[in-house]
């Protein structure tokens, strides 16, 4: 709300420029800090709706799904989804060469099961993740003295830098899996 002309004659010029001062700021910042506060609301409701201790999130897997099985013996099985139960999972993992082994687990054997990223997803976030980085450092290359020339050149080249190397860390160390399942 303005102020009226009145009450503008009657306040000192300090304080009339404090006051505008401050409004510009609510004004500048109130936009942002909306979707700030919509964002964080919504990621919160999407967490929310994931029970770790639920077994049908096993069962609700696609079959052929890559997943990582703990179990409660300390043991580790990376393979694909054969066939989920209401009691149990069974998984394809490969062996060395050539062979596959069909392991299957009981419920209560299982610490917790896990679904890969695909290679194709993690490549792609590493080549976006890389490719950040590397336009930010040529950024930083840009803008030292005595690169005037050419303004671009060390994000371009930071960029392609970044990029490749993105692409070979995402295929080669894969960025992460999602929790399906914990023991309770």
């Amino acid at each position: 709300m303005r102020p009226r002309v009145d009450d503008l004659e009657s306040r000192p010029a300090r304080t009339i420029d404090s006051n505008l001062k401050k409004e510009r700021m609510m004004q500048k910042f109130k936009r942002p800090l909306s979707a700030l506060l919509v964002v964080l609301c919504l990621s919160q409701i999407s967490l929310g709706k994931n029970n770790v201790h639920d077994w049908n999130n096993v069962r609700i897997i696609d079959i052929g799904s890559t997943i990582v099985v703990k179990t409660k013996q300390g043991e580790k099985y990376e393979g694909r989804l054969d066939f989920a139960a209401v009691d149990s999972l069974s998984i394809v993992v490969k062996v060395p060469r050539v062979m596959q082994q069909i392991i299957k687990l009981h419920r209560d054997e299982i610490k917790e099961v896990r679904t890969k990223i695909s290679r194709n997803v993690s490549t792609a976030l590493g080549a976006g993740i890389g490719l950040g980085i590397g336009i930010g450092l040529g950024q930083i290359a840009d803008s030292k003295p005595g690169y005037n020339e050419d303004p671009g050149a060390g994000k371009l080249a930071g960029g392609i830098v970044g990029f490749f190397l993105g692409v070979a860390a995402g295929a080669a160390i894969g960025f992460g899996s999602k929790k399906i399942y914990e023991a309770p």
